[in-house]
Parts: C-alpha cells; structure tokens; sequence
C-alpha cells in the first residue's frame, strides 16, 4: 500500500468495531486458560489463532495453511509456529473463522493490544505517537529508530501518515517481536525489526535522524547497570551518579547516543526522573551540554495499564535554553482513559513551538538555580490550580517563625571549635529534602534567643527560592538554633501528620504552590504571611499515616543501601593493603 491508500486502509482498521473477533478468540482460549498457561503464552495464541483464522480456508488442513501463510509471511521461525498452534487448535481456528470476517479478523489483528488479557506489555496510544510524530517533525528524508518499539505502535502511526525513508524497531522481548512481524506482514508495512537491547547495543551505525523510545518505567537501576556497563558509550555518564538515580535517564541517553548529530530523540519519562535529587548530577551535565530541547507535561490518564504521570523529553544537540511546556490540561476527557485530539495535539505543538500560556523557555542559569528540576509546573505557575479539598498552611500549624538574624562576624565569634551541646544551621545544610548530620558548634545560646531554637519534629523551610524542606530530629541533649534565612514551622499533629506535611511541601505540587506566592523579581522569597496561603490538600489522616509508612520504610532501605554501599567501598580500598 501506498500514501494515502495505506494512511485510509489502516485507519479504516483501526476505528473497526472488533468485539465480535474478541469474543471468539476469547471462547477458542477456554483450552489454554484450563491447562493454567502463563499469561505470555495466551497473548501469543489469542493473536495467533486470529492469524490463523485471517489465512484459513474451509477444508484447508495443515499443510494448505502453511501455503496460505508463506504466501504473506516470509520468516521461517514465524510460519513454523503458527502451525504448531494450528495443529493442536484447529478446531478453535475454524470457528473463528466461521464467525468472523475476513475484515473483521484483519482490523483485529491491527487494533491487538493484549489489554482485554491484562498483558504486562502496553503499546504506546495512538494520540501520543501522533503528538510526537508532529514534534518530531518527520518527513520522507527521515530515518525512524524507534527503541522499546513493542508491537510498534508507534512505527505503524509513522509509516501510516509520513512515509519516511526507512523505519527499525528494537524490541527485547520475543512475544511483542513475533506480534510485530506478523503485523508487518498481514498490514503490508514496510518497518524493520531488530530483537535486541535499547540499553546495552549500539544503533548509531543507522544514522538515524529521529529516534523515538516509551520505554518500560518503575526500572530499578541495579538489573540494568551490567548493560550500561556493555555499552561504552553510554556507562560513562553514569559512572558517579547515585545508585538510586531513576533509569529513565539511562533509556533516554541510551536513545539520544543512537542518533545522528542533526538528529532529533523523543522519550516518554515519569515524572521522577525530572525532579528527584539522585538525578540531578545526570540533568546539570545534560542540560550544560545543551543537549535537552524541551520537557512537555503531558494530561493524566493517558497510557492504559497505569495512572503515572508522563512528559515528553526532546533531547537534540546545540540548545543554550529549555522549552517548558505544561500540557497536562489540554486534553479530551474519556470514561476510563483520556486522549489528545487533533485540536489538542496542534495546541500543544503550537506550545512547543513558540510562546504560550502553557510555554516558557528557561535558561540554564535559571534551572542551576532550581537544581535543574526540569518540570514544566515548577516555573509555570497556575493561580487556578486545583488542589482538591485545599486547606491553608497556616491553619494546620501551631506557629511559623523565622530563625536568628545574625551578622557573619557575629556568627564567626560565637563559632565553637570543639563539640557542645549548642548547634547552627544554615541554609547551606540542608541537601536532598533532609538535614546534614555534622552541624557547626556555637559556644552558647544567648538569653532572649531561645525561640530561635528547633524542637524536635519541626518542619524547617527555607525563606528563598529554590526552596528546601525538611524535618528536624533533634539529638537527645542537643540544642539548634536556626539561621534567618530559615523557618521553623509547628505543625499541629492533631490536624495533620508532620511528615506527610513535609512530604507534600518537597512534592512538585507543593513546590509550584509555593513558588506561587513567592515574590521578587531576581530572587523570590516568601513572607510568612504568603506561607499561610499556601494550600494542602486535604487527605484522610488514614491516608496521610499510610504515605507516611511506606515513607519510612524506603527510607529504611536507602540507609541500608548506603550502608552497604559505604561497605563494599571501604572493602575494595582495602584489597591491596595485604601485600602491600
């Protein structure tokens, strides 16, 4: 098929009604589903007995089929196993065939998914590889690397509407590849498919101009590291970043190495990746490199299988500022998931583009000052946000104060050189949302300074932008006063859990109600009175204490981690000690 022909004749697929075909596929499973087959092994026959009935004839036996199929499919191993299933299913295949169309099965075949079945293996929705097509901004002289392609959703939405010169497909797991051949073969496409690793190869010979990933998120750093390490290429950036940096990254940068040098990479990333302080050694060196073009906040409930926040990375060589886009109102609202219209998708664009409401670009001063958080809703703020059931800061705290104003020589006087009892804190001592364990001793707090004091449990926040937040724990003994660059907020426990309250503040949503009322055209601070307006969401306590629980059970495992870290570095700076 050709141009328009093809665009017309997929398309046509696509919006098929196919309830007839998954319920016969569904009643000819009953077999597999009664002898307890894994879940992979049903996806693979609920395709393949469609396949199977898309090419049988009536009265074919088994090597008739084989002829029909070799006809279309030309992949050995493919023909091979289709009429393996044939021979043990033969009669399931012709009642498929006997209730369903032709058109019927082949618009199945188009439309498979494996999400009636709860496949583990998602494709990317139509509307977002429409909207990344468009960014992208692929045309006949493109060549397509598509990394994590799956049953290439996303290849079949390219070759549907641009035709580029060439289309590859990488995919690891062999169910989604033998999904993805047959679909070639039955649809007519011309995209190529390559089993293999998006991490640990090297696709760079391609030459492609525009490479595309939605890569599998929530994966844990440590399976992964033997295949950065395995690609040289691409190891070297993660050499001293934290081991409990997301893996986002590592697709992503694995993505951006395969492309040619005037080439442009889109990946799909959560949310974690973008602000997490373990990520941002990997942003800052991206970032100062010019290599991040833009971050799209894309509207909830748009991938099926999951709720996760997702955005959009455009990554490409030569960028001295970041485009920010906050696309995550603009969409069209549906009964289980929402989608991106032809309107949304050209607002959006248009945000990308140029200047809107949505849109802002950032320059890498600005986002050093942030700590290279690069999500949208931190720089740009909504005075109508929602926050469900919001109620006031100031109402749920006992007292908000601010810390001692003192003068640096006034501080360097009272500076104690050996340990006591009395502790200061700076601003500068609060990292990664907690605070340091070494504190600078003082000699002595002086009389009417007491109320400067931290208690045990308090929330501490920076009174300047970019804001830190963290809870006090307070050694038995000890007393800390705070610096005035500081507040120390009481928080009342009765209305809320003191930790969940940090929580939400050091979340994206607290951080973009706070830089809301923040004030000040070169560095923006927050009076306490603006602090009292600032809105948290009303969650049952019930909740609040659950958060809190799973909280501190992670936090359990990173000081474990980092134990065990410290450990196996204090072991290997030891081997040679005994024949030295």
């Amino acid at each position: 098929m050709e141009g328009f022909e093809l665009e017309n004749k997929l398309t046509e697929l696509q919006l098929m009604d196919v309830t007839n075909v998954r319920q016969a596929v569904w009643a000819g499973l009953n077999k597999l589903r009664s002898e307890g087959s894994s879940r992979d092994g049903i996806v693979r026959a609920s395709f393949s007995l469609a396949v199977l009935a898309y090419f049988y004839k009536p009265g074919f036996e088994t090597d008739d089929l084989k002829k029909s199929i070799s006809k279309v499919i030309k992949n050995n191993d493919i023909k091979e196993q289709l009429t393996q299933i044939f021979k043990e299913q033969k009669e399931e295949v012709t009642e498929i065939s006997k209730a369903c169309s032709k058109q019927e099965i082949k618009a199945y075949i188009a439309q498979f998914s494996g999400d009636y079945i709860g496949w583990h293996t998602l494709p990317t929705p139509m509307s977002i590889c429409d909207l990344a097509i468009k960014i992208l901004d692929i045309t006949d002289k493109d060549v397509v690397l598509d990394l994590c392609s799956g049953i290439n959703s996303f290849g079949i939405e390219v070759e549907k509407s641009n035709k580029p010169k060439k289309i590859v497909g990488v995919e690891i797991n062999t169910e989604s590849m033998f999904i993805a051949l047959v679909k070639n073969a039955v649809l007519g496409l011309n995209i190529e498919n390559i089993q293999g690793n998006a991490i640990s190869q090297d696709y760079s010979n391609l030459n492609a101009t525009k490479v595309f990933s939605n890569f599998p998120f929530g994966f844990a750093r440590r399976p992964i590291v033997t295949e950065m390490r395995e690609n040289g290429r691409l190891g070297k950036y993660f050499i001293n970043t934290k081991r409990t940096a997301s893996s986002d990254w590592v697709f992503s940068l694995a993505a951006f190495l395969n492309q040619a040098k005037d080439g442009k990479t889109l990946t799909v990333m959560a949310n974690s990746g973008l602000i997490n302080n373990p990520d941002e050694g990997i942003r800052q060196y991206l970032v100062e490199s010019g290599l991040v073009e833009a971050v799209i906040s894309l509207p909830p409930r748009l991938l099926t299988g999951t709720n996760i926040p997702i955005n959009i990375l455009v990554m490409s060589n030569g960028n001295e500022k970041v485009k920010l886009v906050d696309a995550t109102e603009i969409f069209t609202e549906g009964r289980r998931y929402n989608t991106l219209s032809s309107e949304n998708i050209s607002e959006i664009v248009k945000a990308y583009s140029g200047k809107t409401k949505n849109s802002v670009l950032i320059s890498k001063e600005d986002l050093a000052k942030q700590g290279y958080v690069l999500s949208p809703s931190r720089y740009i703020l909504r005075e109508e946000t929602e926050i469900k059931n919001a109620v006031l800061l100031g109402d749920l705290c006992l007292s908000i104060s601010r810390g001692a104003v003192l003068r640096a020589e006034d501080l360097d006087a009272k500076i104690s050189k050996v340990p006591t009892k009395y502790q200061y804190l700076l601003l500068k001592n609060i990292n990664n949302g907690t605070i340091d364990a070494e504190l600078p001793y003082l000699e002595g707090i002086e009389e009417g300074q007491e109320h400067y004091i931290i208690s045990n449990g308090d929330i501490i926040m920076s009174k300047i932008s970019p804001f830190k937040v963290a809870m006090a724990h307070v050694p038995k003994g000890q007393q800390i006063m705070a610096n005035g660059n500081l507040y120390l907020i009481k928080v009342d426990k009765k209305k809320i859990n003191p930790t969940f309250f940090m929580l939400y503040l050091q979340s994206e949503t607290g951080m973009s109600e706070l830089n809301r009322l923040a004030k000040g055209a070169v560095m923006k601070a927050l009076s306490i009175r603006d602090l009292k307006d600032v809105r948290i969401a009303n969650v049952p306590i019930e909740t609040q204490n659950k958060i809190v629980e799973e909280y501190e059970d992670l936090r359990s495992e990173l000081l474990i981690i980092e134990k065990q870290k410290a450990n196996i570095e204090y072991k290997m700076s030891d081997l040679l000690q005994e024949v030295l």
